[in-house]
């Protein structure tokens, strides 16, 4: 279509409709200018007026707190109906014993609560709320991730998969419970022939990194002669008298032992050392 056509298309519209359209133009424009004019004769009456407004503070807010009752967080069981208060766990030192939590069952029930723990004689063993884990040291309360221990009248934690590298004195009560901690007393085992060990304990190497680091012991036949002598299965005998048994072979250790009146065998139990005393007997 070419202009000329167009052109005369336009011209074949009813004059009404094209008045209709001319007035409308007419107005458009005449509202433009007029908008122009007023910017030109007063332009800050036709922008709009700033109010500068203060920002809020924090100060306001910080008048406004409402203190909470953090209490509720040790209190409240929130699986209990609304406005259930339980007793409050008071905070306890971690005990300095030789134990070691592995696993526990906290009731809220009337039921008590259980937990199993590996003793220093590296022994497991499940104990009940109230049952003595050892002498003078009672489970009091087992709770989701770790139990309380009454020793001689004071209150302990022992917590989950927690082990000490400390070990403490066990009283009975006449002792203060702030004595302080002491290793165990080497344990002393009286032999009259030192080749009786081949036929009751059996020896590995132990290794770590690579590097031999001595002979785990483990029990040949029975565990109670095994036992009498002092060892617990696992035990990692280190040196004796001092001397490292990593490059010795067994004859040699059992030379070195009966070599001596008394022969001192460093052992590693789970970590912590022991002493082994052979008192050898004529």
């Amino acid at each position: 279509m070419t202009l000329s056509d167009m052109q005369d298309r336009f011209l074949k519209i009813e004059p009404g409709l094209r008045l209709v359209v001319e007035i409308a133009l007419v107005i458009a424009i005449g509202a433009m200018l007029a908008r122009m004019i007023w910017f030109a004769v007063a332009p800050k009456a036709s922008v709009a007026t700033y109010n500068e407004r203060p920002l809020p503070t924090m100060q306001a807010a910080a008048s406004e707190r409402i203190e909470a009752d953090l209490s509720l967080l040790v209190r409240t069981n929130p699986f209990e109906g609304a406005g259930s208060v339980t007793e409050i766990v008071q905070d306890a030192p971690d005990t300095q014993l030789n134990l070691k939590l592995i696993g526990l069952r906290a009731d809220t029930g009337p039921n008590a609560g259980t937990a199993t723990i590996i003793l220093p004689s590296n022994q497991q063993q499940k104990f009940s709320e109230g049952d003595d884990v050892l002498p003078g040291v009672e489970l009091k309360r087992v709770l989701s991730d770790r139990v309380i221990l009454n020793r001689n009248g004071i209150d302990e934690i022992l917590r989950l998969n927690n082990r000490s590298g400390r070990f403490s004195v066990i009283g009975d009560g006449s002792v203060s419970a702030e004595s302080t901690n002491v290793a165990p007393a080497p344990v002393r085992i009286p032999l009259s022939d030192p080749t009786v060990l081949l036929s009751v304990v059996s020896l590995s190497e132990a290794r770590a990194n690579g590097r031999v680091l001595g002979y785990r012991l483990e029990a040949r036949g029975g565990i109670d002669r095994f036992q009498s002598l002092g060892f617990q299965p696992g035990d990692v005998l280190l040196s004796v008298n001092g001397s490292s048994v990593a490059n010795q072979d067994p004859s040699e250790l059992i030379e070195q032992i009966g070599s001596s009146r008394e022969a001192v065998l460093n052992i590693d139990r789970g970590g912590n050392p022991v002493e082994v005393i052979f008192e050898l007997q004529e």
